[in-house]
Parts: structure tokens; sequence; C-alpha cells
């Protein structure tokens, strides 16, 4: 699955963030289990990202550098 398909879609599964960020599906789960990013669980086992949100969570983790 390429990444403008991924773009197109609303919600996304752990391995379409994965790619979607170039990070490993191990540290969506990390982040899962330590709850550091936004998720939807339905039905208590399928776990959906909103990318909308993601995208705003990644914004928000924005650190500017100390020697402008």
């Amino acid at each position: 699955m390429n990444k403008a398909h991924i773009e197109n879609k609303q919600y996304l599964s752990s391995r379409e963030l994965s790619q979607y960020m170039g990070i490993s599906i191990h540290t969506v789960y990390l982040w899962i289990q330590l709850k550091k990013i936004p998720y939807y669980k339905i039905n208590g086992k399928i776990i959906k990202f909103n990318l909308p949100e993601i995208e705003q969570w990644l914004r928000e983790q924005r650190f500017e550098p100390l020697d402008k």
C-alpha cells in the first residue's frame, strides 16, 4: 500500500500508520501501550487512528531549538 492511498483514508490501521509515519509497527504498539498517541479501540479489539488527529498530534510534538 502506498502513501498516497493511505493519505486518502480517514482512519488507519496500525500497519498503515507505521508506513505513513515511517516507523516500525513495534513503535506504534509501544505508543499505544504507553498511551502516547491518540487512537480508537473498536469493540475492545480493533485499533484505528484518525489521520487528522494524528497529524495534529504530530504538530503538537514539535520542539523548538534553544539556539535561535
